[in-house]
């Protein structure tokens, strides 16, 4: 983990945890996804803790987009990514299929897979909403999600879009709280 932890801002317990559900996913049918790839440290985690799986990495490489009235921060945070640097601290994991652009904007051939394991990282309640729009319905039996920054007071908009969701498909979904700002969800 220590070769990952200078380019992530997630602490070392969510990072665990990240790495802990991965490794539960490895015999589950699917892919596996990252919505919000900052420095792409976490995605390195994810793909080299699960080298056989296909990692979708989704990020505009350009700050945080759709930032509405249930978000707390600004469009400028983040900005100071460079996807050319992305690009090169992944290259060595020939699993990782990096999606550049605003998600779901950028999804291709990946709309016909189903996956085992979604990590959100991605702040916004818009984006938040989109993922699991794209991701809940193909997320198989046993799969897990990783939502970063629920119940987390920077990012309000994260609990605010899962209780919306789950209204919008009418089924409840558990949220588990793993760590401070960290929740998980099991299909």
């Amino acid at each position: 983990m220590e070769k990952v932890k200078k380019l992530t801002i997630l602490s070392e317990i969510k990072l665990s945890n990240l790495k802990k559900y991965v490794k539960k996913c490895r015999y589950l049918w699917g892919a596996m996804a990252e919505v919000g790839v900052y420095r792409g440290g976490s995605c390195k985690l994810i793909a080299e803790t699960n080298p056989d799986k296909t990692i979708y990495a989704y990020d505009s490489f350009e700050g945080l987009s759709n930032v509405g009235e249930n978000d707390n921060f600004s469009e400028s945070l983040f900005k100071n990514v460079k996807y050319p640097d992305v690009v090169e601290y992944l290259k060595e994991n020939k699993n990782v299929v990096i999606r550049k652009g605003y998600f779901p904007d950028t999804i291709e051939s990946e709309i016909l897979d189903v996956f085992c394991f979604v990590h959100f990282d991605g702040d916004s309640y818009q984006t938040c909403i989109d993922t699991m729009e794209f991701f809940y319905p193909r997320l198989i039996k046993g799969g897990v999600m990783i939502l970063d920054d629920y119940k987390s007071k920077w990012c309000p908009g994260i609990d605010t879009a899962i209780k919306e969701y789950a209204g919008i498909i009418g089924l409840e979904i558990k949220v588990e709280i793993l760590t401070q700002g960290q929740g998980l969800i099991i299909k």
